[in-house]
């Protein structure tokens, strides 16, 4: 094995799982859903608001989903984990958790409660019959459903 094979095996083993790094990537698209759009940052502590997630639909091909909870530490942040369709129900199941995104090694993480808000636009065939939106705290779960 040469000096380059070498290189690109650490490369491909940090970025690949081997040092315990994991990629995020948005879930697969289920049902009616034909894109989503998912963004979160950081909050001010002053400004959370214990209100659960708001749905609101613009049109019949479309739904925006807001929300903020707390993460947990500094090095965690909002994320999208599941999008799940249940056919026979036609509901739309949308989970929100609070993961760690830091690398391994990253130290520098606090105790201090992060909270993240979040915006997530969903495009779809048409809209199901009802959405349900989960978040996942540090603390505890909020359920939010909407018929539509």
């Amino acid at each position: 094995m040469n000096r380059r094979s070498v290189l690109a095996a650490g490369v491909a083993a940090a970025f690949g799982g081997g040092l315990g790094y994991r990629v995020l990537q948005t879930p697969p698209t289920p049902g009616p859903v034909t894109g989503i759009d998912f963004v979160a940052r950081e909050t001010d502590p002053s400004d959370q608001s214990e209100e659960p997630p708001r749905i609101d639909e613009t049109d019949e091909h479309e739904f925006f989903v807001t929300g903020e909870f707390i993460v947990g530490n500094s090095c965690n942040a909002a994320m999208l984990d599941t999008v799940e369709y249940d056919e026979s129900a036609d509901e739309l199941i949308i989970e929100v958790v609070g993961e760690d995104d830091s690398w391994p090694w990253e130290f520098r993480c606090t105790d201090i409660e992060q909270y993240n808000e979040y915006e997530l636009t969903v495009d779809v065939e048409s809209l199901p019959a009802r959405i349900t939106v989960i978040e996942r705290g540090s603390f505890d779960d909020t359920h939010t459903s909407k018929e539509l």
